[in-house]
């Protein structure tokens, strides 16, 4: 990634936390075809896999203050999406047994 690039992510990712709902929908336009597709590839259900993103783009928004500033955003957004998505699995495999 360019060091442009990262500069840009930063910035964007530091409007985000102070509530910009146009740094938000940059990071969720950047980012959400790339985070669909690692979803999709374990979950292999479509709407299942919208419907996680979609929570945790909700969580992400919610936490925002918390979060600290990725020195690369993608890497960051993945990485927090796979515990996510083993929390959802879980969820699921909890609710089956009862």
């Amino acid at each position: 990634m360019a060091s442009n690039q990262i500069v840009m992510d930063t910035d964007t990712w530091k409007e985000f936390q102070q509530g910009s709902k146009d740094a938000f929908e940059t990071i969720y336009d950047r980012h959400w075809n790339a985070l669909l597709r690692y979803t999709y590839s374990i979950v292999t259900d479509q709407d299942i896999a919208k419907d996680i993103l979609q929570e945790y783009f909700m969580e992400i928004w919610e936490k925002r203050r918390a979060l600290p500033v990725p020195q690369n955003t993608e890497a960051f957004l993945l990485f927090v999406l796979k515990h996510r998505i083993l929390n959802a699995l879980r969820k699921e495999q909890i609710r089956e047994k009862h």
